[in-house]
């Protein structure tokens, strides 16, 4: 302990001021996230989504004694602190009569970054060359990042389904897939119990968790359903899901054959149309013929109009 100790021996005495310095608290935090309802499909899940207004505080609490509480100096590391210093906030408070200091740390923006995540560390400095340390964390309860939602495909290609989780701390167990309200488990051969799978054509992989990718090798009209993961950790659980349709390979052809055929049936319409435009000028033709033929009754005999006035004119003159 800390004080003023003091010896004698009856002729003489001397005492001595011990300062004890130490890490006296040390508290972690974890970040906050709000439940909410989502729809995928036809299906309703709850998902977590992270509370951006509250921001996790680590704190440490040194003591240093009322003499060195002026040479104490205090560092922080882990995390993205040294990288990016911009996402945190460090406040101290120094107590000179009690030789306390209090040095928290804040991260301002908790995000889907899963290095903000894991082991920090307090230090303080008041000899040269010693450094006293604490070990607190920022922990994060499981949370998948929902990236694709509602996925469209044509039937025959390959599509592999990232199940990104945060978390710290990490998770042990493997994630759990289903399809629709149904579980997609592996069976004794290595195969997941779905429809048409004979040569594995829809498996599992892993990347940061066992199993946290589902693999499509070739899409098929029949996989269209609504897919989704489902993490469990120490702190909580949460899932994510996507909506897989599949469209036909020959879909792209259909707006071009319609086109066509607009085209195709565009032009019978107008050759229609100009036939029937040309029998009616025939035949307007024919009628006006005939109407002038009505009113001059001689060219029957091949006397044209400007003959039979001519002789009019000479029957005129003979009289």
């Amino acid at each position: 302990m800390s004080g003023v100790y003091q010896c004698t021996n009856g002729l003489a005495s001397r005492q001595i001021d011990v300062h004890v310095y130490g890490v006296l608290k040390k508290i972690s935090s974890t970040v906050h996230l709000i439940k909410k309802h989502e729809v995928v499909g036809a299906y309703s899940l709850q998902i977590n989504t992270i509370n951006s207004s509250y921001h996790p505080v680590v704190a440490c609490e040194f003591r240093v004694g009322s003499n060195g509480i002026r040479y104490t100096t205090v560092r922080w590391r882990g995390g993205k602190y040294h990288v990016k210093p911009n996402l945190y906030k460090v406040t101290e408070s120094r107590d000179e009569k009690s030789g306390i200091i209090w040095s928290n740390l804040t991260l301002l923006h908790p995000s889907y970054d899963q290095e903000l995540y894991g082991k920090y560390y307090c230090m303080f400095n008041i000899v040269p060359g010693t450094m006293e340390t604490a070990e607190l964390q920022i922990s994060i309860p499981p949370l998948i990042h929902k990236n694709e939602r509602s996925v469209n495909l044509y039937s025959g290609v390959k599509y592999t389904y990232f199940c990104d989780i945060i978390a710290y701390p990490p998770i042990t167990e493997p994630i759990s897939w289903m399809r629709n309200d149904v579980p997609l488990v592996i069976q004794h051969n290595g195969r997941i119990s779905v429809h048409d799978n004979s040569e594995n054509r829809i498996h599992f992989e892993s990347k940061n968790v066992l199993n946290d990718q589902i693999v499509f090798d070739t899409i098929q009209p029949d996989d269209r359903a609504v897919y989704s993961c489902f993490v469990r950790g120490a702190f909580g659980n949460d899932t994510a899901a996507f909506f897989l349709r599949v469209k036909d390979r020959r879909a792209p052809l259909w707006p071009l054959i319609g086109i066509i055929l607009e085209v195709v049936v565009l032009f019978i319409i107008i050759l229609i149309y100009e036939l029937k435009r040309r029998e009616r000028t025939k035949r307007e033709e024919a009628e006006e013929n005939l109407v002038t033929s009505s009113k001059t009754p001689n060219a029957a005999y091949g006397i044209d109009e400007a003959s039979e006035n001519m002789l009019l004119r000479q029957r005129g003159d003979r009289h």
